[in-house]
């Protein structure tokens, strides 16, 4: 739980900054913190996943971020694609 709160304490320390600044837009300067904070949070989930920002349309609008397990994932260099659901 210690860990948890020190992550959440991280973003919100972050996002204060950002916005501090009064050079920002108002969703996506949160991105960035947001995005390190799932990054961080991911390394104790099983199956292991990796977090993707800014994907395409899922025809339901433009998610911001999408956490991915290995297996999801096109291989590089292949030419099927793999299921992402």
């Amino acid at each position: 739980m210690a860990q948890s709160q020190t992550f959440v304490e991280t973003l919100l320390a972050d996002l204060r900054r950002v916005r501090a600044s009064g050079r920002v837009t108002a969703e996506t300067s949160s991105y960035t913190p947001l995005e390190m904070l799932l990054d961080a949070v991911r390394t104790g989930l099983r199956p292991k996943v990796f977090c993707v920002g800014h994907l395409r349309d899922q025809r339901a609008g433009h998610p911001d971020f999408r956490l991915h397990a290995a297996k999801q994932v096109q291989r590089v260099g292949t030419t099927q694609r793999r299921p992402t659901a």
